[in-house]
């Protein structure tokens, strides 16, 4: 394992093709830092030292490696990409791969529709991103589709258009819903002590789809009026999606101007508690069944029968509190969205439960990644 450092000296305009600007500022040049990646082998660190990295075409890294910063607001990587379906950085990553991103301020991406800061795709064990900022991150700062585990901790995310962190996994969505469930134990993708505001767009701090677990912990969400519809959501069963399989949310402090939710499940199974609301709620936790009242085109198509497909079940709630007060499952909080059947679909003590989960350890806090 080897660390490559894109070090700065006297010759760093003919060895790397940087330059200053009038502010002392080091202007890092795409093409170097591509050819570094090019080369590096799996295990090795390629460092990028303090200064502005501006970028006009997606940054792509295929191996296991590590993208090391000097530091938020030291380093810098800015984007130029524009257009749809567009990405600052693209990770194809390897069975039980080792990858990490750390240091880094990623800021002022100026795509449009499906537009990602970092899309990372593949088979990844020990994921990692930790000590990062994401300003201004594209409809998504981080997308992660796949066989993919880890922690994302100590970073913040401010104004993502859409979902803040999206995770998916789109080639084995089936084949992940027969499985049994894993609550409190690492398989799931982890989110800690991050902060997530919102002050002039966006719609989740956390989303997941196709049959992806995540555990969301520890966390700091802050939203202007009309800035979120929902601060944490798990996608339901529609427009040809499966649901997120399981979802663990606790020990969070979600703050709002006005938010519709807080805390949105549509789907699947988990575990809420411990977490702080304060502001404007109109419902800061709410269960929904989509497929059981949106009409659709094509599979998954609507269904009214119980149990729905991917419906909630094996959720339980408990020691939840909105301005001081402890929530409960009743007048004048309803746990329960009432479109199509949901309430016929989604009731107390069948399908969630207002206590603590029976047996229920979460995992270990913080994520052992995050130690190392």
């Amino acid at each position: 394992m080897k660390t490559i450092y894109l070090v700065v000296l006297l010759l760093y305009t003919v060895i790397f093709g940087c330059r200053k600007t009038a502010n002392d500022e080091i202007i890092l040049n795409f093409d170097e830092i591509q050819n570094k990646l090019s080369v590096a082998k799996d295990g090795d660190t390629i460092y990028i030292p303090t200064g502005t990295f501006t970028i006009k075409n997606s940054l792509i890294i295929n191996k296991n490696i590590v993208l090391k910063g000097a530091g938020v607001d030291k380093t810098f990587i800015n984007s130029l990409l524009t257009g749809i379906y567009t990405e600052v950085i693209i990770i194809t990553t390897n069975n039980n791969a080792i990858c990490r991103i750390t240091g880094i301020t990623f800021k002022g991406f100026t795509g449009t529709n499906h537009s990602y800061t970092l899309g990372i795709s593949g088979s990844c064990k020990s994921l990692r991103i930790d000590n990062c900022k994401f300003q201004n991150g594209g409809d998504h700062s981080v997308f992660l589709d796949g066989d993919i585990t880890g922690v994302i901790d100590h970073c913040e995310f401010i104004d993502d258009s859409q979902e803040s962190i999206l995770i998916r996994n789109s080639a084995k969505q089936d084949e992940i819903w027969e499985k049994q469930p894993l609550l409190g134990t690492d398989k799931a993708i982890f989110i800690e002590d991050c902060i997530f505001t919102f002050n002039e767009k966006g719609d989740h701090a956390i989303t997941s789809i196709n049959g992806q677990s995540y555990v969301f912990r520890h966390n700091i969400i802050s939203s202007k009026k009309d800035r979120n519809a929902t601060q944490i959501d798990t996608h339901g069963n529609y427009y040809n999606d499966r649901s997120g399989y399981s979802s663990e949310i606790y020990e969070n402090t979600l703050l709002s101007e006005e938010s519709w939710y807080g805390i949105y499940m549509r789907g699947g199974k988990g575990v809420i508690f411990n977490n702080t609301f304060s502001g404007l709620f109109y419902m800061p936790i709410c269960f929904a069944n989509d497929g059981s009242f949106l009409p659709t085109s094509g599979p998954p198509y609507h269904d009214d029968t119980y149990p729905a497909i991917d419906q909630i079940n094996s959720f339980y709630v408990w020691d939840n509190k909105l301005n001081t007060l402890l929530i409960s499952d009743g007048t004048p909080v309803l746990f329960v969205q009432n479109r199509g059947k949901e309430r016929e679909h989604i009731q107390k003590n069948r399908d969630y439960l207002d206590c603590a989960m029976p047996g229920y350890m979460p995992f270990t806090y913080p994520h052992p990644l995050t130690l190392e």
